[in-house]
């Protein structure tokens, strides 16, 4: 061989291992950086600053470790500026000022302080300030040992007054209890996202720790998610991993969900969701998600607190399934719908694409499901028990009813199908943030029960399991052994986890409240849940220990006694529980979405029912609008 030949095939193998190790590192290096992650101490490291923020305080970050930076957030319906810093940095930032001014603060009480750019904010306090640049109100001699003096003599403004009428108010946020979740994206196509779901994007998720570490880092597929939730102005977030990874201790998980909790008219506590996930996994059922709170970050400006949570599929989410199928039933499925039922629409959601003959045999086995549910079926010797399963359908029927779940075999039921088992599995539970939708008349009501028969209902499957006699007295017999005992511990006012959540997110509550101008849920309002999960779990013990000692009160929403098909109003009639003899002490509130037009009550012939009347037999009313 030559010493050309030798050469050649020298180079042909120098490029055959260094040039896709180099076009490898260059393309992964440019996919990350086409998601606009700019690190602080980077050209731009204010670039998170909101468009539109101009002002004498609109170059102030605070920052602290060498991934994060915090700008200010213009409130212009406040008329304030906000800074919200994640838990961590009151021991860990620094201020940082454009053009390397300092800030001069003064609290409602008159109290000065005065930071230089760089000087840390460890001891200044959460609070409400008056902030004005240094080098508007003087340069004075730096930190907090700057003179008044200095201020009112120095700098280009002149005097102390003419930077005071420049003051602009200053709010700061502090969180010590959340981890922090911030999510890096093209500031354009973030803004695409957020005004149209199912877009999806290219992102950096980054997660710090409770103490400001860095937990992961990691680029993801970003999108907005949900239902009405997407509707709102705080939106829902479905991120997309790589690959499994877990976040912040919980399982690993490829698909990642940030619930926005925001829909206050539903759920003010910011609670609910939490609360039934956490009931499901304190009770034992099968993959249910795992969450924890976050404080989430866009582009390094605040957007709220979050539930990080997993999504309920088994294609990187918190189902796992060795063979099966897992769909979900409804009556609002419609784009998503796979095929009809008698009484619902199905979606399948993994896997989503079954061959024609898996499919056919699937609809078929929904069918004969559904037909031993209501006693269609041609064999009778086949029993409800035979095609569910009561061991998950059970406690699923018990967080429904129990919590008054408005979404109830409505949106969001999942059911799973495993290959080679002719029974049908619930769960997981999902989507509990609209719960107690009627207010405090909830607690003596059978939900489940209160949907009509008929077209469009919400209810069948769990409604006519309620009527099989074996399936209703192992639910009784679990509610009193298993279920109330779980929720005993919620009602511990001092030490139950639901005290103990409100005290761990109370602080980003508040950064929130203010994001987002919404009302601060308190401690009197977390009582008054509790006593309504007492009142509700006092009632149903009580009834299904007697239940000829009641008398129902139907609540029907629709004017006429038989409602067509065109109308919804009777799904959202109410069956009220009375004791027989005793007093009907509550009725609707009024103040409610669904019941705001009623004005008064009737029966059939027309008589007036009002709160204080003696209910002694069954009792049909309807509105007066």
């Amino acid at each position: 061989m030559t010493y050309g030949k030798v050469l050649k095939r020298l180079g042909i193998l120098i490029l055959a291992t260094v040039v896709p190790f180099a076009a490898a590192f260059y393309f992964c290096f440019r996919e990350d950086m086409r998601t606009g992650w700019i690190p602080s101490g980077a050209e731009e490291p204010l670039s998170g600053i909101p468009s539109g923020s101009e002002g004498a305080l609109s170059g102030i970050a605070f920052g602290g470790d060498a991934l994060l930076d915090i700008p200010l957030y213009r409130n212009e319906e406040a008329g304030e500026w906000q800074a919200f810093l994640p838990a961590g940095y009151r021991q860990n930032a620094v201020i940082r000022t454009a053009g390397g001014a300092g800030l001069l603060l003064t609290d409602p009480d008159g109290t000065e302080i005065l930071l230089k750019d760089g000087d840390p904010v460890r001891d200044l306090p959460a609070g409400e300030y008056f902030a004005v640049l240094e080098s508007q109100a003087g340069s004075g001699t730096g930190g907090t040992e700057g003179t008044r003096e200095g201020r009112e003599t120095d700098g280009p403004q002149g005097t102390r007054e003419s930077a005071q009428a420049e003051a602009q108010k200053l709010r700061l946020f502090f969180d010590d209890s959340l981890p922090s979740v911030f999510l890096e994206a093209d500031e354009g196509e973030l803004e695409t996202i957020t005004q149209s779901k199912g877009i999806e994007i290219r992102a950096v998720v980054s997660g710090f720790s409770e103490d400001a570490k860095l937990s992961f880092s990691e680029p993801a597929g970003l999108r907005t998610r949900g239902n009405t939730s997407s509707y709102g102005p705080k939106k829902p977030f479905y991120l997309k991993l790589k690959t499994a990874q877990s976040l912040f201790g919980l399982p690993a998980a490829s698909h990642w969900l940030l619930l926005s909790e925001q829909e206050m008219d539903k759920d003010p506590s910011m609670m609910m969701d939490y609360i039934a996930l956490k009931t499901a996994d304190m009770l034992g059922l099968s993959h249910t998600t795992p969450c924890r709170y976050v404080n989430v970050y866009l582009n390094g400006r605040y957007n709220g607190m979050y539930l990080l949570t997993q999504r309920p599929d088994a294609a990187g989410g918190c189902v796992h399934l060795s063979d099966g199928i897992l769909m979900k039933a409804g009556t609002t499925i419609s784009d998503t719908c796979t095929f009809p039922s008698r009484y619902h629409k199905i979606a399948l959601v993994t896997p989503n694409d079954l061959s024609s003959e898996a499919l056919e045999r699937l609809k078929n086995e929904v069918v004969e499901m559904e037909a031993v549910l209501d006693g269609r079926t041609e064999d009778p010797s086949v029993s409800a028990a035979q095609k569910i399963d009561y061991d998950s359908f059970i406690p699923v029927w018990l967080m429904e009813e129990f919590f008054v779940e408005k979404d109830a075999e409505y949106s969001s039921f999942y059911v799973i199908r495993n290959s080679g088992d002719e029974k049908f599995y619930a769960g997981p539970v999902w989507d509990f943030n609209y719960c107690f939708p009627y207010g405090d008349i909830c607690t003596r009501m059978l939900y489940i029960l209160s949907s009509r028969s008929g077209t469009d209902t919400e209810t069948e499957w769990l409604r006519r399991l309620y009527e099989k006699e074996d399936f209703r007295s192992r639910l009784i017999r679990y509610y009193e052994e298993r279920f109330v005992p779980v929720m005993e511990k919620w009602l511990d006012p001092e030490n139950g986890p639901a005290a103990e959540c409100y005290d761990t997110i109370h602080s980003s509550f508040a950064m929130d409240a203010a994001r987002w101008d919404h009302d601060m849920y308190t401690e009197e309002e977390l009582e008054r849940m509790l006593l309504l999960f007492r009142e509700r779990m006092e009632f149903l013990s009580d009834y299904w220990l007697d239940p000829e000692a009641y008398a129902c009160v139907n609540f029907h929403y629709s004017d006429q006694k038989d409602p067509p098909e065109t109308t919804r109003d009777h799904l959202f009639d109410i069956r009220y529980y009375v004791k027989k003899g005793d007093a009907l002490d509550r009725l609707p509130d009024s103040s409610k979405t669904l019941h705001k037009e009623v004005n008064a009550w009737k029966k059939e012939d027309g008589t007036p029912v009002k709160s204080g009347d003696r209910i002694d037999a069954d009792t049909d009313l309807y509105p007066v609008r």
